[in-house]
C-alpha cells in the first residue's frame, strides 16, 4: 500500500501521521511519492541534497557490448545514513530514461547505501540513478553520458 494512500486514511489527530510529519524535513515528504527531486543548485546544495542525490561512476567510454560496472552511491557529497529508521529502500538504474536495474534494501541498518551493476551497450546512451529514502522521497543523479567506441 502506498505511503500517501496510508496516511490519508488514518484519522486526523492519529498519532502515527503526527510521528510521521514530525520526521520529516525540508521539501521532501512521505506525501510525495510522485515527486522525484533533483539537485537544485550544485554551487550551493542543501544538506537533504548532500545526502539524498546519488552519484554515479562510471567509464565515459566503453567498448561496444563489453560489459563494465557502474556503480551508485547514494548522497554525492555525503554519505546516506542507514539506520534502523531512516535508510535507502532502493536504487534503480535508467539508461536512456528506461529502468534497467534495481536493488531493494528491505530493512534500514543492515546495508550501506551502495549499489553495482554490470551493464553492456551497444550505441551512446545517458545514465541516470534513482533512489528512494524511506523518509524523504525518491532522488535523482545528473545524467552521466557514455560514449560507445
Amino acid at each position: 500500500m502506498k505511503r500517501r494512500t496510508f496516511l490519508k486514511g488514518l484519522a486526523a489527530g492519529s498519532a502515527l501521521a503526527v510521528a510521521s510529519q514530525t520526521v520529516l524535513t525540508s521539501t521532501a515528504s512521505a506525501d510525495d511519492d510522485d515527486i522525484i527531486h533533483h539537485l537544485q543548485n550544485r554551487a550551493n546544495p542543501s544538506t537533504l541534497e548532500k545526502k539524498h542525490v546519488p552519484a554515479i561512476e562510471a567509464p565515459s567510454k566503453v567498448q561496444k557490448d563489453v560489459w563494465f560496472d557502474v556503480k551508485i552511491k547514494v548522497g554525492y557529497l555525503i554519505e546516506h545514513p542507514s539506520k534502523f529508521n531512516h535508510w535507502i529502500q532502493n536504487i534503480e538504474l535508467l539508461v536512456d530514461n528506461y529502468d534497467v536495474a534495481e536493488t531493494e534494501f528491505e530493512t534500514g541498518g543492515v546495508c550501506g547505501p551502495y549499489a553495482t551493476f554490470r551493464i553492456k551497450l551497444s550505441e551512446n546512451a545517458v545514465l541516470k540513478a534513482r533512489a528512494k529514502c524511506n523518509l524523504h522521497g525518491e532522488w535523482e543523479s545528473d545524467p552521466v553520458n557514455i560514449t560507445v567506441a
